[in-house]
């Protein structure tokens, strides 16, 4: 279908982000200094999938790109993966990933932070 269009650039982006779209999360849990995204995997195993990350130099992006595909043809059934994650950097300084039950779960860890100094001088207790 791509070699028959001659459409601007434009308009094969939106003709792309409309038929081959990111898959989104179907739940998502913060807790401690963790968050996990966890994504529908049914039919799909460690082997049927490529988690990979990306580095977008120009805007200082980083993504978790996770991708694969199985098919069953004895069940007509086949089912894929196709994610995107953005990651913020100054947030998050690792991942982990894993399936249970055929769900993936990413998790991504933030960086733990230094608590700053930070003083009560209501009682004149502080100097100047």
């Amino acid at each position: 279908i791509k070699e028959k269009m001659s459409c601007s650039n434009s308009f094969e982006k939106e003709y792309h982000n409309i038929w081959f779209k990111h898959d989104a999360p179907i739940a998502t849990n913060e807790f401690e200094n963790r968050k996990l995204y966890t994504y529908e995997l049914i039919g799909l195993g460690r082997e049927d999938i490529e988690v990979k990350t990306e580095y977008v130099n120009k805007t200082k992006e980083m993504f978790i790109v996770v991708t694969g595909k199985k098919e069953f043809p004895d069940l007509a059934f086949d089912n894929d993966i196709n994610i995107r994650l953005e990651v913020d950097t100054n947030v998050y300084e690792r991942f982990n990933w894993e399936i249970f039950n055929g769900m993936l779960v990413i998790d991504l860890y933030e960086k733990i932070n230094e608590t700053p100094e930070f003083y009560d001088c209501s009682n004149n207790s502080c100097e100047d």
